[in-house]
Order: structure tokens, then C-alpha cells, then sequence
């Protein structure tokens, strides 16, 4: 089925893919024509195989999934879909070469189908992602700052660790240390207790 996604109406001008209305429009018609394929097949209008019928189907999904894709692009004050686009024009031309091949439109051996179908796809892919590559434009990512506010300082950690200082801890409702903070290296050693009146000695 066709991708046919839309945004409410109340949604910024910028950010819509396409009108409720036309989304329900393009979503009604891929049934519409699955349902006149299934049809045409079960009263024997058409004399399909298996095979056939599939690739017809396919066929189907593919050119309603481009045209949504088409109409969410060039639909006005809409957000553009450059490479939605490039994906279901590839998918098109890819199924339109495999229902050729299946209702013998061309007579070519079965190596010659596959080199056609093969380097035809490629070269489609290719330029629709060249082209849509043009039209988007790439996100910096936003660097991560290594040390934070109020995290723990690791590296002097780690030398506290290695050296067999104690780390200190501010006591609940005292004033706050500033050396760091409790970590798992200093459990089985003393820690010393920090308060504004006394400082207690104790052992985990």
C-alpha cells in the first residue's frame, strides 16, 4: 500500500507530508485498484499465473507509493520527501522491469533478464540518490561536552584510588566538601566523614 502519512491540520505548515484529505484520497485508490486486480484474477477475466498476479500486485504498490511520494514533494507549503522519492522511483522502475520479464514483453534469454534488470536498477538508484543527496541538507551533530556539571571528576578518582587516599564525603545537612565523591574503590577502606562540628572516623 501506498505510504500515504499525514500530520493533523493544526500541524506547522513546514512539517505537514500531505492534507488528510489527500492522504484518504491515495490510500482509497491502492485498494481501489488491489481490489479490480482480485477481481479481474477470480472471474477469470484475465489469465494470469500465479506468478503474474504477484508481480501485478506489486507492480501496483509500487506506482501508488511513488505517486504519494511525488504528491507529498511537490504539494505546496508541504514538507519536501527528496528521498522518499529516489526510494519509490527505484522500486517502480525495479518492479516495472520484473512484470515486463513476467508477461514476456521483450524476449531475452534468462542471463540477459538479469544483467538488464540488474544494471538498470543500479543506475536508477544511483542518480535518485545522487539527486536527493543534492537536496538534503546534512546535520551537524552537536559535540558532548566529556565532563559535565556535578558529575564526578574520574580521572582524580582514580590517582585517590591508586594512592590509598580516603575520599571524603559531606555529611547529610553539613556543608558540602569539595573533594569527590564515594566510588566503588574506596568501599573497603576508611572513609572519613566531613561535618561543619566533627569529623568521625569509620569503616564500611
Amino acid at each position: 500500500m501506498a505510504a500515504t502519512a499525514t500530520l493533523p491540520t493544526n500541524a506547522p505548515a513546514n512539517l505537514r507530508i500531505l492534507p488528510p484529505w489527500a492522504g484518504a484520497l491515495l490510500a482509497g485508490l491502492t485498494v481501489l485498484t488491489g481490489a479490480v486486480v482480485g477481481i479481474l484474477n477470480s472471474f477469470n477475466v484475465v489469465h494470469w499465473t500465479p506468478a503474474q498476479t504477484t508481480l501485478v500486485g506489486t507492480e501496483v504498490a509500487a506506482f501508488w507509493a511513488c505517486a504519494a511520494a511525488v504528491a507529498a514533494h511537490v504539494w505546496p507549503k508541504t514538507q519536501k520527501q527528496p528521498v522518499a522519492v529516489a526510494g519509490t522511483v527505484t522500486a517502480l522502475v525495479s518492479t516495472t522491469l520484473s512484470l515486463g520479464i513476467g508477461f514476456a514483453w521483450w524476449h531475452l534469454t534468462q542471463a540477459q533478464n538479469a544483467s538488464l534488470i540488474g544494471l538498470v536498477t543500479a543506475i536508477v538508484a544511483v542518480a535518485s540518490a545522487v539527486a536527493a543527496r543534492s537536496a538534503v541538507t546534512p546535520v551537524t551533530p552537536v559535540p558532548v561536552t566529556p565532563n559535565q556539571p556535578n558529575q564526578p571528576n574520574l580521572p582524580n578518582l582514580a590517582a585517590n584510588a591508586g594512592n590509598g587516599q580516603a575520599d571524603e564525603v559531606p555529611a547529610a545537612g553539613g556543608p558540602q566538601a569539595t573533594p569527590n565523591h564515594v566510588t566503588l574503590a574506596s568501599i573497603h577502606r576508611p572513609i572519613r566523614v566531613v561535618s561543619g562540628v566533627s569529623n568521625v572516623k569509620g569503616a564500611l
